[in-house]
């Protein structure tokens, strides 16, 4: 009951009410959460830039990142590889998901006399600026978490997936032709967030996007006079998703 309690006061004070992940949603620094973000740049072999103290910069990629750091690619010119070396302060700037995302790190070693792979700290903080107050939890399994709705004042009925979800709003992915703009009204919504449990909910669309390459569209929405019910549902969903992928992210270290 503990864990309900908690919950509850972070809505009997909406003037304190922030971010569940962090508490400024400009930045991310939650340990696991810096380390599954890393992740994401690895595994998606991103191109990311990184700054010397002289301001000169170098293209290179993440390697390899775990609990004692992360492992950048070697340099592709010479210039650039004797420039860097141990206790040397470094800026790794990139994008996700046209999102500007910067930290500082620090170099450990580098391997190689010419040209090698270099280790750099894991950083206290990343700079993430989303455009939104709340952070977003992406969902790794979002095929199996759907939704359906209904356009409000139409007969329309939208079926699709959860993308992400914050405690103030969510991200959706459908294939449709209906014509759907942004400050439309979603009621009500079915959310299917895992097992037997739906949230049912009403969304005001602020973001739509269509793809020309999957013919998907993607809406963001805000979540609409939720209840307390509701909101302590979808708070737990979010807890509880996150704490699961930092056991995965713990054990796969």
């Amino acid at each position: 009951m503990k864990f309900i309690s908690d919950l509850k006061e972070l809505f009997i004070q909406p003037e304190q009410e922030t971010d569940l992940i962090n508490d400024n949603p400009n930045f991310v620094t939650r340990p696991n959460r810096i380390i599954h973000m890393l992740r994401v740049l690895r595994d998606a072999a991103t191109q990311v830039t990184v700054a010397m103290p002289d301001g000169s910069e170098f293209p290179s990629k993440i390697l390899a990142v775990n609990n004692q750091g992360l492992t950048l690619d070697q340099f592709s010119s010479r210039e650039a590889h004797q420039k860097i070396h141990p206790n040397i302060e470094i800026t790794i700037k990139a994008k996700q998901q046209a999102v500007p995302f910067t930290f500082k790190s620090t170099v450990i070693s580098k391997k190689g006399n010419k040209l090698g792979s270099y280790k750099a700290s894991l950083p206290v903080k990343i700079y993430y600026p989303q455009k939104r107050a709340f952070f977003r939890v992406p969902l790794e399994h979002f095929h199996s978490l759907t939704f359906r709705a209904a356009l409000e004042f139409s007969e329309n009925t939208l079926t699709g997936h959860i993308l992400d979800i914050s405690s103030g709003g969510l991200s959706l992915s459908m294939r449709t032709n209906i014509y759907i703009t942004k400050g439309s009204t979603l009621t009500p919504v079915s959310l299917s967030i895992g097992g037997n449990e739906t949230i049912i909910c009403d969304l005001l669309i602020t973001s739509v996007r269509k793809s020309n390459h999957d013919a998907y569209t993607r809406i963001g929405c805000q979540f609409l006079n939720l209840n307390t019910e509701t909101k302590l549902a979808i708070s737990k969903f979010i807890i509880t998703y996150e704490r699961k992928r930092a056991k995965k992210e713990a054990s796969d270290s």
